[in-house]
Formats: structure tokens, sequence, C-alpha cells
């Protein structure tokens, strides 16, 4: 099984290139949509000021949660892969992009239940692009419908039949949707609002921001990249928009524009924040994270490999948090053990660096591989996560780190 996960971990960092050409590319925001008094994320600055970021500045205290390992609840994949909803009563661990069934686990690690059936009839799901979770329920988002289920016992609750041609959705409380859809031909963003039925009840092209053409080397570049095997739907839009989830609102980044804006149900966009890429842009890329609180705001930017080829490959990906208070933005440093940059966990005794896979409702979530964890815990002075190491074995499934915010 170790080698087996092993395999697996090489085989995810050759995908996270790939990644990359899906970021977003910055452009310039105006005076006139910003009026002067936006405050400023410093993307670029981060780059230049990466410093020890204690994750006691945001939070009071961190917990280990070893998951349920069985047969019914092995997560299945590299820790990478996977996403994180929390619930009422735990999380619900899954795998975007797939057709693997999301695993309920309560706040102690128990093992709940599988939820839905992989299938194509109106009751089973066959391509999940997304989950979201609000009371007892969780939906599974795909491209041709939304299903509910019960996240006590897994079962079927409803289907909302809907044409959604997008990985990236945004469920409001009340049932109400918004997503991106992209016309390959054109290159256009369209954003569509959806009710609680399904019905579109808003819709918005982003006529204001269309992608100019491909530049010469643009043309180049891409050609490079689809010589590489990625697929034509990546090499043909490098640089989409892309909706993430805000404090109380989803968030959206334009392509080719310095701004981030937030969205409402009417399809309209405001704009909260501009993003500094400073020297480097282009080829400097947020990419994939997003959360949010009432203090801060933390991301992560990508050196594009193909522009910045001699950028420490450490700290091609910039881990990055914005405090909504001081108005900076410092870089995060890279961590040996965790294989990625973070907060530095001065809650408990040199316990495991800790970046959020989720930020919900003052929690966040961070999701470890078994052996990993094993090998940081002998590495620590940490008594908790050395007894909750002694209780794994290779074979286990991921432990759930859990930092409670201030």
């Amino acid at each position: 099984m170790k080698t087996l996960k092993s395999t697996i971990k090489n085989l995810s960092s050759n995908w996270l290139p790939a990644i990359a050409l899906c970021a977003i590319i910055a452009g310039c925001g105006s005076n006139k949509e910003n009026g002067g008094q936006l405050p400023v994320i410093d993307v670029a600055g981060a780059y230049s000021n990466i410093t020890t970021v204690n994750l006691s500045e945001y939070a009071s205290a961190i917990d280990y949660i070893p998951l349920e390992t069985s047969e019914s609840s092995m997560i299945q994949g590299d820790v990478i892969t996977m996403s994180i909803a929390p619930t009422n009563e735990g999380v619900v661990i899954y795998r975007p992009n797939t057709s693997q069934r999301p695993l309920h686990f309560s706040n102690t690690g128990k093992f709940i239940t599988a939820i839905g059936t992989e299938g194509r009839s109106e009751k089973e799901f066959d391509f999940m692009y997304n989950v979201f979770t609000h009371n007892n329920f969780i939906d599974i988002a795909s491209h041709n419908k939304i299903n509910t289920y019960n996240l006590n016992d897994g079962s079927f609750v409803n289907n909302i039949p809907t044409i959604i041609q997008s990985f990236e959705i945004y469920r409001y409380p009340d049932g109400t949707y918004t997503y991106l859809n992209i016309d390959m031909n054109t290159k256009e963003d369209n954003i569509i609002v959806l009710d609680s039925k399904g019905d579109t009840i808003a819709t918005r092209l982003i006529k204001e921001f269309v992608p100019d053409k491909l530049s010469a080397k643009d043309m180049e570049q891409t050609e490079n990249i689809k010589a590489r095997g990625v697929s034509f739907f990546v090499a043909s839009k490098p640089n989409p928009s892309a909706i993430y989830a805000g404090h109380d609102s989803p968030f959206l980044l334009v392509n080719e524009k310095d701004t981030l804006y937030t969205l409402d149900k009417a399809a309209q966009m405001h704009p909260k924040y501009l993003v500094d890429y400073g020297e480097f842009k282009p080829g400097l890329y947020w990419i994939n994270f997003l959360y949010e609180n009432d203090k801060f705001i933390t991301g992560r930017a990508l050196f594009n490999a193909l522009v910045y080829p001699n950028i420490d490959k450490k700290y091609r990906f910039i881990y990055f948090v914005y405090d909504k208070q001081s108005g900076t933005t410092r870089g995060m440093k890279y961590d040996e053990d965790l294989k990625s940059a973070g907060f530095v966990n001065d809650l408990d005794a040199n316990g495991i660096a800790f970046y959020p896979k989720a930020l919900v409702n003052g929690k966040m979530y961070q999701l470890v591989d078994a052996i990993q964890f094993m090998d940081i815990a002998e590495k620590s002075s940490s008594q908790r996560m050395k007894e909750v190491a002694a209780t794994l074995t290779e074979e286990s499934n991921p432990v759930l780190v859990v930092a409670t915010l201030k």
C-alpha cells in the first residue's frame, strides 16, 4: 500500500503544472472601477515578503482527528486531490471531477455513510463537479442535474434537472446557484444564476472583459502546451474567469483584470479588492484557493514555469495571507515536512504546518496522509501528534486537522 500511495503522489505532481494553465491571468483594474478606495491584495509583494505566519494569529486551538478506516470508508487517492465540505455533524470528504461517492465522517472521525450511488438514473450521479452541504443534506452538482441526498444515510431526496457547463459553482443558503458558463468558441464568460428549482433567473455576459485575441507569443506557448499532452480545453483558454466561495457571497476573478469582485443573485459584479501582480504580470496567477473570514483572506498564486523558469521550485506556488486590519499581504514559508507552505503551527509544540482546504463557520480544515502524519509526528515534539500517530498504520485513512478560529 505504501508503494501504491507513493505512486499516486508521483502522478499527482505531474498534473499540477496543467492546473496552472487554468489559472487567472491578471490585467489592469481602472480607477473608475475602484474609485481609488479598494484595498489591495499584494500578491507580488507576498513573494518578496516570505515570512513566518503563526497559526495563533488567527486560531485559538488545533485538533488532530484520525478518520475511521474500514472497507466502506476507505478514501481512495492522494489527499492533494481531495476536497472537504464541513457539515453540522462533521465533514464530507470528496474528490471533485470524478464519480467517487463522497464520504461523511463525524466530528470525532467516525464514519457515518457514503453518499448517493454512481450511475445515470435520476437518483444517481455519474460525474461530480462539486458538492454543497446544508442542514442535514448534501447537493451533488453534475453537468445535467443537481441531486440532493440525506447526510445521515446517503439516501436520495430529490433531483433538479439542469445543464451546468462549469466546474465552479456557488450555492447560496436559500438554494440559489450561480456559476460561470464559458463559450469555448467565443471565449466569452457568462454569469448564470439558477433558482432552487433549477430555472435560470439571471444571466450576464461579462462583455466588458472579453479577452483579446491571443498574441503570437501566447499562441506559441499554447502550441507548446498542447504538444506536452494537455487537453485542448485547458490549452485553448489559459486564463478563464473563476468563482470562489467568499465569507458570505461568491467572489469572481475576471481574466485580464486586477479586480476581485463579489457577485449578487442578479448576476451583478461589485468591485471588492484590487489584486497587485506587480512586475510578475503576466506570468503570476491566482490559482485554485481563496478562503475568507472577517479577519483575513488566504490564497495561492503560481509562477508560470514557461515565463519564470528560474523561480525556486519551493516557491513556484506562493501561499499568502492578506490581513484585513493591517492591509498587509505576507507570503508563507515553505515547510519541508508538509511539502507545502502554510501557517506555522505554534499552537501545539512544533506541530504539523497548516494550510486549509476549507474554511467554514469559524473553523479551518486540512487533510493529511496517514504516512506523512506519522513521519512528521516522529520528528515533532507534539505529544498530541504522537498519540494520534500511534493509532495509525500505513493503511489508515488520512488525518483531519481542524483549526478553530478566534
